[in-house]
């Protein structure tokens, strides 16, 4: 499930105070000065503008770029999931669990964005929101087939995530490298979910190469067991509690 507003602030605080802890160093800078004697209620300019470089010490350009592309991605997911969750919610494709299950996808990478923004924020950087482009898929032919594109959107996020991962690394931001281990994280709770979907409907339905009426009740049983109340298939068979 979405991150709460508690815990999307906390989560915030702790980036924050990752950014300032990393930044506390000579490497990075002038140190901030302590004012004293007949002076110490006064702050000169220069440690005013020392505090600002390091509260808001700015990610490379280059960074900056990634993490816009990044953003971008995540914005894509969220609109391929949310055609897919609308099609199968549609008068002619009636599959309520598949749908429900989709728009939670839906909204994790909403969620992700929207925490990358805040990242950018925090660390001084420039949003830049291009086009989205349209899903190239507008209709599948059984829920099984939305789950497998499902799988190859994630398994794309995950190489931006890698990409991010490593220039956090090269950088030693911590508190960017925090970010995209989450993340990373959380895709591979994704990716795992979505694939225990499709092997469990493809072990229902006697395999790849299934008779069309063994397909038809294996997604039948799959869209049943979707529309439990926060849960999703598990690797062994059971139902278990569904959360990113």
């Amino acid at each position: 499930m979405s991150l709460s507003h508690v815990q999307f602030h906390r989560y915030l605080f702790i980036l924050l105070l990752g950014v300032v802890l990393h930044h506390i160093t000579p490497t990075h800078g002038k140190s901030i000065r302590a004012v004293g004697g007949n002076n110490s209620n006064k702050t000169s300019d220069d440690d005013l503008l020392d505090v600002q470089s390091l509260i808001l010490y700015k990610l490379p350009d280059d960074n900056v770029a990634a993490i816009n592309k990044q953003i971008n991605l995540e914005y894509s997911a969220f609109y391929a999931y949310e055609s897919m969750a609308a099609f199968f919610d549609s008068a002619n494709n009636p599959m309520p669990g598949c749908s429900k299950f989709l728009l939670k996808l839906a909204d994790k990478q909403l969620n992700q964005a929207r925490i990358f923004i805040t990242f950018l924020n925090i660390k001084g950087g420039k949003l830049f929101l291009p086009d989205i482009k349209a899903p190239t898929i507008a209709s599948w032919d059984s829920c099984l087939s939305a789950m497998q594109d499902a799988l190859r959107i994630e398994i794309q996020i995950r190489y931006g995530l890698h990409d991010l991962s490593k220039r956090a690394t090269k950088e030693l931001d911590f508190a960017f490298e925090k970010l995209a281990s989450d993340m990373i994280f959380k895709n591979a709770k994704s990716i795992k979910q979505i694939a225990d979907i499709v092997r469990q409907f493809l072990r229902v339905a006697g395999g790849a190469e299934g008779r069309p009426t063994d397909r038809g009740a294996g997604e039948f049983l799959l869209d049943k067991e979707l529309q439990k109340d926060e849960t999703a298939f598990s690797a062994s068979g059971l139902a278990k509690p569904l959360s990113f």
